[in-house]
């Protein structure tokens, strides 16, 4: 390591490192330059499309056993069909409140607020219904 007596004597690459640092890494200075988001309702159709494949798996469920009594595998299922239901409807919820947001999110004309609103906004709901397919994903694998 060099060590130099004077700060204005610093070898000339690393202010080139700070330089480029501050020019790739500073969004809040470096706006204009950032590639613009994009989040249009074919992003919310594709993450629709990918839970319901995983979902369309689920069909019918027999809850009886064959002495026509309630065990705990019928039992065990019918919880199953239960969570598995509500967290249909909870997806249901989330596209319902991302196609809306796309709509709010097209209309958005200034680029900061179109940043906040994604990361503070969508971004959170998306990881949401994330978290609700890997349960139901869970619930399949039993």
């Amino acid at each position: 390591m060099i060590l130099h007596k004077n700060m204005n004597e610093l070898p000339q690459y690393s202010n080139y490192y700070l330089i480029d640092c501050n020019r790739s890494r500073d969004i809040e200075n470096n706006i204009g330059i950032v590639e613009m988001l994009e989040f249009t309702m074919d992003h919310v159709n594709i993450i629709d499309r990918n839970y319901k494949k995983h979902l369309f798996k689920v069909t019918d469920i027999e809850f009886q056993g064959e002495s026509g009594l309630f065990d705990e595998i019928s039992v065990r299922s019918l919880n199953n069909s239960f969570e598995l239901n509500e967290l249909f409807l909870e997806h249901v919820d989330y596209m319902t409140e991302l196609r809306g947001r796309v709509n709010e999110f097209a209309n958005v004309s200034e680029k900061t607020n179109k940043i906040r609103m994604y990361f503070q906004e969508i971004v959170p709901i998306v990881q949401q219904d994330k978290y609700n397919l890997k349960e139901v994903l869970e619930i399949l694998s039993l």
